[in-house]
């Protein structure tokens, strides 16, 4: 363990002790919990400036690795993204759209700092037309389905870095239970659901924002449940499972 995490860890211990403390005793008006609540943006910001510093120690005779710069620079600035509206700083809205290209434009500039990395790319699924697909995968990208009719399947999504969108307000829907399972690293998901379609979310994200229909949360280890009353009597029903490591989770009816 280096000298940065060895110190940084026990004052961050010591630091929630006393803010509980001098809460309990009446001179604070908050608890540590609603200020990380509030403002849990910053804990990235020093994960990344801490990784800067580290970044900047002599290593002795070790090359210093570019990529980790360029990620520790990424999480700064991304850190400080989400925390500028929580404290009153206005900010330009971002869609990931323009986001995880400018991740693959960092990601590669990673790589031509460090000569010893091999990344490899793979992208499967098949979008046939007039069928959803029943398996896709890809590192980075963006994967959207609908505006047009078609089939809906059980669908897992397996992604990486960017967006998923799925449109079902077109999409023709089996009589029975359909499986909707997303899973990512950093990105967005959006779901929009027809007027009267029951459904079953189970939705959760390490650090980010998730809104389910009336409900919203966000915050670090978020998760959202929610059911449709006489989900389970439903001819038609949508059983929808998302998970996301940083990002941004939807899901909204239209209608």
């Amino acid at each position: 363990m280096n000298n940065s995490s060895s110190l940084f860890w026990p004052l961050l211990i010591i630091a929630v002790g006393m803010g509980y403390l001098l809460h309990n005793l009446g001179f604070v008006a908050v608890t540590p919990w609603q200020i990380l609540h509030t403002y849990w943006p910053a804990l990235i910001i020093l994960h990344g400036l801490r990784k800067i510093a580290d970044f900047s120690r002599p290593k002795g005779h070790h090359p210093r690795d570019g990529g980790e710069l360029v990620t520790a620079v990424l999480l700064v600035l991304f850190g400080a993204y989400l925390l500028a509206p929580r404290i009153g700083l206005p900010v330009i809205p971002i869609s990931w759209n323009v986001v995880w290209p400018i991740i693959i434009i960092l990601i590669g500039i990673s790589l031509l700092f460090d000569k010893e990395r091999v990344v490899k790319i793979q992208v499967n699924g098949d979008h046939r037309d007039g069928a959803a697909p029943r398996a896709a995968s890809s590192l980075v990208g963006e994967i959207r389905r609908g505006s047009t009719s078609w089939v809906l399947d059980d669908t897992f999504i397996r992604h990486g870095i960017g967006s998923v969108t799925l449109d079902l307000t077109q999409a023709i829907i089996p009589e029975r239970e359909v499986i909707i399972d997303i899973s990512g690293l950093l990105g967005e998901s959006v779901i929009y659901l027809p007027p009267d379609l029951p459904v079953k979310a189970d939705c959760q994200i390490k650090a980010g924002d998730i809104t389910v229909l009336d409900q919203s949360d966000s915050g670090i280890q978020r998760r959202i449940s929610y059911i449709s009353p006489g989900y389970h009597e439903a001819v038609r029903r949508l059983d929808i499972r998302v998970r996301w490591k940083a990002g941004d989770i939807k899901i909204r009816r239209i209608g």
